[in-house]
């Protein structure tokens, strides 16, 4: 610093500053801005260029204060307003963000970058369809604005529109052809729009470069879980070959723990699903449920936000923790967790945690219908539905074979299911209600043999996308195409897009019998169905993610409507509907099925906490040498 004491150039000293920055020396470079600020306290290109270095290292208010600075030297320069609205946006002081970017705009009305901060600011309160007006104002401006197409995709696949989404990412990826997070969200687009070969091969591409990030990686392993012709074999050799690639380099921190086999042992739950969603009735038993005397359960909740559904977790949990997957190490190893299960598998972000040993026993609780391929994972818990004798190879990990079923159920509160559609709309409604992704073309086969030997038939599509609810959109057109080429009229076809859940379930209960896709089977939706009174036909395949159908009708005693081919899965659900009386009581005693069935009578959890104990026991003698 010699040589800068001697400096007495504002200029200078930050052209030294602008230069440390270029080699990589930020902190060297703050303190030489910081000394040319001494020198000339309203030098506006320092201020911003120190506002950068300040905001670069997260430190957004005191970029904000400089920022402030930089306004008062130069109130109608538009680049110090965007750049202050920018850092108040981070900051958490959005609303003011909002006025400074629309004084920044009034001064340059022709710049997207404005534009697209405005945009952000406005999320970041909340206001999504304005903040997407904003962001098509910014393409309108400048199409090849890159910032502004990922997020505009982001937005219109999270609004349930995800041919619009892909529209904006292919858009992305000709701007950056070599960019493997561009094409991955490229990839991911093409899965949410229901085109999963396509949406496979370009992620198989991305993952066989070695710098592909590990969350890549596992969307791939996700969507192969919905593709044809996977076997539990390639399953598991897939996320295999994921785990080596990304275990941690160092080994694992030794664990310090009381081994005694009959303390009160500490569990956590690592996900990101507590909230509102699919997997959310399924989790909440397990804490909900819980032996107190026993059991010490955690809740590790890896979102930002708390909904109603993650707060009932919450207050019912005895330790709740609000994480990154960076720091599930470090909260697991300050709680004393015996055991961590991880609930999400490869949908999840908390799973590379598991590649380090951070608990005497890890374990999964496969929401995620499938083995993690992680070899510090113990024991995946199971049962004999979806994995019969002699297929235990389809998991890396020891399996533990639960006799009631491994998934119990939390039933939503919802009105008694009402009389059989078909007697007042004088025909059969059959339902579709899984992901478009599900819907393969063999899937499409069964769907419409069905219709055609039911002529008088008609079919209802729900699912929560937007475009369901747009006659015009492309998803409509795909689905016509489907049925037209297999010679059932399109008209027999409705669609509804999102609802509430309330009247998500009033949705599934105008159907009569619902039709589950294969091979990847419905889990939360065959539920709430049964619930509703309303019996599902799937398809028993060979993996874990084909047979979760097999599970849930197997333990309400309704083996009956499994079938074991396309072709004994279109005669189970014509047969089903051959006889309207039957159908009728049947519909009538589901709801009293599932009361009465593991699902829900508490015997799931009980399971579940005999298995912890047997495998803490034998951990603890494994580590005492007994």
């Amino acid at each position: 610093m010699r040589a800068v004491s001697a400096l007495s150039d504002a200029e200078t000293i930050r052209s030294m500053a602008l230069a440390c920055v270029e080699a990589g020396a930020p902190d060297e470079a703050e303190e030489l801005l910081l000394r040319a600020l001494e020198l000339d306290r309203g030098n506006l290109l320092c201020l911003r260029d120190l506002a950068v270095l300040q905001g670069a290292s997260g430190r957004w208010e005191a970029a904000s204060e400089t920022l402030r600075l930089a306004q008062a030297a130069a109130p109608d320069d538009a680049a110090t307003l965007s750049d202050l609205g920018r850092a108040l946006t981070e900051a958490g002081e959005a609303a003011s963000a909002v006025e400074i970017l629309a004084q920044a705009r009034s001064r340059d009305p022709g710049d997207p970058r404005i534009v697209y901060r405005q945009a952000c600011a406005q999320l970041a309160l909340g206001e999504t369809a304005g903040a997407l007006e904003r962001i098509e104002e910014c393409l309108a401006a400048d199409p090849a604005y890159a910032p502004a197409l990922r997020r505009a995709g982001e937005l219109y696949r999270a609004l349930g529109h995800p041919h619009i989404a892909l529209e904006r990412y292919e858009c992305l990826a000709r701007l950056r052809p070599d960019d493997p997070e561009t094409q991955a969200l490229l990839a991911a687009a093409r899965w949410y729009a229901g085109d999963i070969e396509a949406s496979a091969v370009a992620l198989g591409e991305i993952v066989n470069r070695e710098a592909a990030p590990s969350f890549t990686y596992s969307a791939y392993i996700a969507t192969l879980l919905h593709r044809e012709g996977e076997t539990g074999a390639s399953l598991r050799s897939a996320a295999e070959d994921w785990a080596r690639r990304y275990a941690p380099a160092a080994p694992p921190a030794p664990i310090a723990t009381s081994f005694d086999p009959d303390r009160r042992i500490r569990v956590a739950y690592v996900t990101h699903e507590f909230g509102a969603g699919p997997a959310h009735f399924f989790l909440l038993p397990l804490v909900r449920d819980r032996d107190h005397e026993n059991f010490e359960v955690f809740a590790y909740h890896l979102r930002e936000t708390v909904d109603a559904e993650a707060a009932l977790v919450r207050g019912l949990a005895d330790g709740w923790r609000q994480l990154t997957p960076d720091h599930v190490a470090g909260a697991a190893a300050e709680d004393g967790i015996d055991i961590l299960v991880d609930t999400a598998g490869h949908y999840g972000p908390g799973l590379p945690a598991f590649l380090a040993r951070i608990a005497p026993l890890q374990m999964t609780f496969p929401s995620y219908p499938g083995t993690t391929g992680a070899p510090e994972i113990d024991h995946i818990l199971t049962d004999r539905w979806v994995c019969p004798p002699g297929e235990e190879s389809q998991y890396s990990e020891r399996p533990i074979f639960l006799d009631s079923g491994y998934l119990p159920y939390a039933a939503p509160d919802a009105p008694p299911p009402a009389e059989l559609p078909a007697f007042a709309n004088g025909h059969l409604t059959f339902g579709l209600f899984q992901r478009p992704p599900k819907m393969n073309a063999r899937v499409w086969d069964a769907v419409a043999s069905i219709l055609r030997a039911v002529p008088e038939s008609r079919l209802l599509i729900h699912y929560g996308l937007a475009e369901l609810d747009d006659p015009g959109s492309p998803v409509h057109a795909r689905f016509a195409r489907e049925l037209d080429s297999r010679g059932v009229e399109p008209a027999r076809a409705r669609t509804r897009g999102p609802a509430a859940h309330l009247e998500h379930l009033a949705i599934l209960a105008q159907c009569d019998i619902a039709l589950d896709t294969f091979p990847y089977n419905g889990q939360t939706t065959t539920c709430e169905c049964l619930w509703m009174g309303v019996p599902v036909v799937t398809l028993a395949g060979g993996p874990h993610v084909a047979r979760v159908g097999l599970q849930i009708l197997g333990r309400v005693g309704l083996d009956r409507l499994v079938a074991d081919s396309p072709e004994s899965y279109v005669e189970k659900a014509v047969g089903l509907g051959a006889g309207l009386d039957d159908l009728a009581v049947l519909r009538s005693e589901l709801r009293e099925r599932m009361q009465r069935s593991p699902l829900l009578d508490g015997s799931v959890v009980r399971a579940i906490e005999h298995a912890y104990r047997k495998a803490w026991r034998q951990r603890c003698k494994q580590q005492n040498n007994w």
